[in-house]
């Protein structure tokens, strides 16, 4: 999986991400810093500090999306592929321009 980002970058992931191997080699062969959220029973606990700083982080990105996902209807009823993905891209649109006026 690779992510071409630059050597030293920071990742935060949330907590569905339960790979400790995959977390490693991505570590070692991609130079990456992985912030992942734990869970409670997790095997590898943050220290309170840094379970703050990938809170931090990690709410604007939930309030965006959960914000996208509200705008969406309930079911997309499209015939094609380019169908679904236009009305993607208006919902995104249409989040971007709720946004901008607010």
């Amino acid at each position: 999986m690779p992510l071409e980002l630059p050597a030293g970058s920071e990742v935060y992931l949330d907590s569905g991400f339960t790979e400790y191997g995959m977390e490693d080699d991505l570590k070692e062969a991609e130079d990456l810093n992985f912030f992942v959220a734990r869970k409670k029973n997790s095997k590898r606990l943050h220290h309170p500090s840094v379970d703050f700083l990938i809170n931090h982080h990690r709410k604007p990105i939930d309030t965006t999306f959960s914000e996208i996902t509200a705008l969406f209807l309930k079911k997309i009823h499209v015939v094609t592929d380019r169908g679904f993905i236009l009305k993607v891209i208006l919902t995104l649109f249409a989040h971007t321009l709720t946004k901008a006026f607010i």
